[in-house]
């Protein structure tokens, strides 16, 4: 039986796929280790991983939670929990827990979602690399002696770009609850184009609206409704405001997981402009909320650029242009606005797309083989 010892870096965030991917893994997760524990909204078992004296210790040289805090609580639950394997979130969090890993009797998984695995990230602000060489150092260290799984194929090349062994990587998308939307004749009038999502410049807000005005010129008679909050919320505000159809345009900030859905039922299409960030090098790893997208049947329209290419079909669930080419982007959607057949057949590839390769039951499956794959061959090993 499964039992997994899952380390998650805070439970407190905005986004839902952490919610969705432990509710998948249901009884399988004994306990999470995680900074900041969130009974709310998560009803297995948490452990507080940085207790009061560790605040003391990170004070005085963080390798003393490293190499002490994090091994004495974590060793302890393992052997409470009875626990067969450690399923780490993020490469940079699971080097806080190379002593762990180490001593720890079971095998170690690591999962990687997108910028732990951009090795050329930078800040923002600054523009200094996210990662400092101690990182790589690290993540040579543990490829060693732990397992990764890629949510893309994109994230697979990067690691092994860096010389992790392919015997240690797996592949496991992200699933979600297939929500089937029933595609009816649409009034012109109320045609609706979506953009979900953070408001950041690898997503291409910027492009989008630019996008959806030529699509406009080309004589798209609709609405362009913008979900998401991000560093890029003034820019694109302040497009709109220039905008010559602006009133088509809504900008509607943050919105929660019903507010999301509703949303897809609404709208017609979904759109990004993905690319690389001209700010951070970071691109999409994989993208949720095209995924979620697609399970309501939504075409998407947008760069061919990092995991993307993982969901979306080029010509078959939706169309991936050129990143930059603003005139290609525009096409696309024009087409899909004046062609309803075209429209319904990729709605409904889409939705089987979702069920054939990114359902829960995939996932759940997926890790569980993935699980079982590295529990033989650690036992080999050990046995060897």
């Amino acid at each position: 039986m499964m039992k997994l010892l899952m380390l998650f870096p805070s439970l407190k965030i905005k986004s839902e796929w952490i919610f969705r991917l432990i509710e998948n893994l249901g009884g399988s997760i004994a306990v999470i280790g995680t900074n900041e524990i969130n009974t709310e909204r998560i009803k297995t078992d948490q452990l507080n991983i940085n207790p009061f004296y560790s605040k003391i210790l990170r004070r005085i040289n963080e390798d003393l939670n490293s190499n002490f805090t994090y091994p004495t609580i974590l060793l302890k639950a393992e052997k409470k929990e009875n626990t067969n394997i450690n399923y780490i979130h993020f490469i940079g969090y699971a080097i806080k827990f190379k002593t762990f890993i180490r001593k720890s009797k079971n095998p170690t998984l690591i999962h990687c979602h997108g910028k732990d695995v951009m090795w050329d990230l930078k800040d923002i602000r600054t523009g200094i690399p996210v990662h400092p060489p101690e990182y790589f150092k690290s993540l040579e260290e543990l490829s060693k002696d732990v397992y990764f799984i890629a949510n893309s194929q994109f994230t697979r090349k990067q690691l092994l770009k860096k010389g992790v062994d392919e015997s240690r990587i797996f592949i496991n998308h992200f699933g979600i609850e297939i929500k089937e939307k029933l595609i009816t004749p649409i009034n012109n009038k109320t045609f609706k184009i979506l953009y979900l999502g953070r408001l950041v410049d690898f997503k291409g807000p910027l492009e989008t609206i630019e996008a959806f005005e030529r699509a406009c010129q080309l004589g798209l008679k609709g609405e362009l409704l913008i979900a998401g909050g991000g560093e890029m919320e003034d820019q694109c505000r302040e497009k709109i405001n220039q905008s010559k159809y602006k009133d088509r345009i809504k900008l509607l900030g943050w919105v929660n997981k019903e507010e999301a859905e509703t949303l897809y039922q609404q709208c017609n299409i979904f759109t990004a402009h993905n690319k690389v960030d001209a700010y951070t090098n970071q691109v999409e790893a994989f993208g949720v909320t095209i995924i979620e997208a697609m399970s309501f049947g939504l075409p998407v329209v947008t760069g061919k650029c990092g995991g993307v290419e993982d969901s979306v079909v080029d010509g078959v669930t939706g169309f991936l242009i050129e990143p930059g080419d603003i005139g290609g982007h525009a096409e696309k959607l024009i087409q899909l606005y004046n062609d309803f057949d075209l429209r319904s057949r990729l709605s409904a590839n889409s939705v089987d797309r979702i069920k054939d390769h990114f359902s829960l039951e995939k996932e759940r499956n997926g890790l569980e083989n993935i699980i079982k794959k590295i529990s033989n061959k650690s036992t080999s090993l050990k046995n060897a």
